[in-house]
């Protein structure tokens, strides 16, 4: 060795290992975190997109009977079959006050899917119908 030379050093040392450790771990974590709360998000809206398609197949089945003549039961607010029966739904009519007199009076139908479990989830989808055409239980 000659004076006034430093021996070159090799490898790592232990400090900068744990460093290397600690950082590795705390972007690990806080990937982990980003991902869990957007698989969160995505349930939440495949279960937001699912209601959507409940309460539209409820409104669409009972304009169906309701046009064909057939709507002899005037369910008003039920469960769904399996496997959809974490999910209600309810249908209100509400008498529209501004009709002209040569207009068909007309009421503003809400069709409400919601979980059961109370989670406060919930989806609505309105339209208009005559209020002759509509079951006095509705209202």
């Amino acid at each position: 060795m000659r004076p006034g030379k430093f021996p070159t050093q090799k490898g790592l040392l232990i400090i900068e290992a744990v460093i290397c450790a600690v950082l590795i771990t705390t972007g690990l974590v806080a990937i982990s975190r980003g991902l869990s709360s957007q698989l969160q998000a995505q349930k939440r809206l495949a279960e937001e997109e699912r209601m959507l398609l409940l309460v539209r197949s409820v409104l669409t089945e009972q304009e169906r009977l309701l046009w064909s003549g057939a709507l002899t039961v005037t369910m008003r607010a039920t469960a769904f079959e399996d496997p959809d029966a974490a999910y209600e739904w309810e249908i209100q009519a509400f008498p529209l006050e501004e009709t002209l007199a040569d207009e068909v009076p007309l009421c503003r139908v809400d069709a409400l899917v919601s979980r059961e479990d109370g989670t406060g989830r919930k989806a609505r989808l309105s339209t208009l119908w005559p209020t002759s055409r509509i079951p006095p239980e509705w209202f």
